[in-house]
Order: structure tokens, then sequence, then C-alpha cells
């Protein structure tokens, strides 16, 4: 349980990051969200390749992959980016296999990152 909650400490990585060094916020944007994609796609083909699943399994879970990519794509989106959180806590908590929680925990923490800076990025629009 320890490598799950120390993987959410991502987002205030990101979030520090990104109050560290406010003017390449919006020049890093592309980036941040390319990282975001790549990190998405990483984090299913783990899922699947741990859970051993059979073909229709990986076919939904490459749909998934794809819906979540295309949410994290979007300009007004960035809160919703967060849902990967609750989505990969199911197969966490349900694979007893260390392996897999440490990669999946490693690749949730990485996730965080750009996915903080871009949340502070929208806070700070939000907040007057």
């Amino acid at each position: 349980m320890w490598p799950f909650i120390i993987s959410l400490t991502g987002l205030f990585a990101g979030m520090l990051l990104a109050w560290l060094v406010p003017e390449e916020l919006e020049s890093g944007k592309k980036f941040f969200r390319w990282a975001q994609v790549v990190l998405i796609f990483l984090l299913f083909v783990a899922g699947t390749f741990f859970w051993r699943a059979g073909v229709l399994t990986l076919l939904l879970s490459f749909l998934l992959a794809l819906v979540f990519i295309v949410v994290v794509m979007r300009k007004n989106m960035e809160w919703l980016s967060l849902a990967v959180y609750a989505l990969f806590a199911i197969p966490y908590f349900q694979n007893p296999v260390n392996d897999f929680r440490l990669i999946l925990s490693s690749l949730l923490f990485l996730y965080g990152l750009p996915t903080g800076t871009l949340l502070w990025q929208e806070w700070k629009k939000i907040k007057p």
C-alpha cells in the first residue's frame, strides 16, 4: 500500500516544479501533455502484461487507453486526468505480485509529474 501512496506524491512534485519555474510552463505545456500520453500508454501496457489477459481484454484495454489519451489531450480537461489514478488503483490492489505493484507505482509517480504541473497551471488560471 505504501508504494501506491508514495506514487501520489508525483502530483505534488509536479506542482512544486510548476511553482518553482512558472516561466517555463507555457512553453513546456505541449511536452507535458505528450509525457502524459506516453505514460498512460505505458501504464496500460504494463497493466495488461501483468494481468496476462486474453485478446478481448487486450483490445478493451487498448480502447480504454485511447479514450484516456483523448481526454488528456483536450485543452480544458486537465482535472479529469486524475481519473488515471482511480483507474489503476483497482489492478494495483487486486494483483498480489510485488513486481507489478512497483512498476505501476513508479509509472504513476512519473505520470504525476506532468499531470501536477498542468493542474497547477490550470489552477493558477482559475484563481484570480
